[in-house]
């Protein structure tokens, strides 16, 4: 997470927590065929910035992570 970002709380089909800036997820042990998971993060804007949330999915189906960043506007 930005500096300009506290992370507040995490929600999902597994536990989130905060450390250092980064939420971590723990593991999702299964996931049925065209079946989803979605988790949620609340976080509280310190400071007003032209933030980047970036998010990384990790899994032993690939061999690099899936990332992508989220561009948002604090104020």
């Amino acid at each position: 997470m930005p500096a300009s970002l506290e992370f507040v709380f995490g929600t999902g089909p597994t536990a989130a927590k905060a450390e250092n800036r980064i939420v971590t997820m723990e593991t999702l042990a299964t996931l049925e065929s065209k079946a989803s998971a979605t988790w949620q993060v609340v976080a509280k804007a310190t400071q007003a910035d032209d933030a980047r949330f970036k998010v990384a999915l990790r899994s032993d189906q690939f061999e690099k992570p899936i990332e992508e960043d989220e561009s948002t506007q604090l104020y």
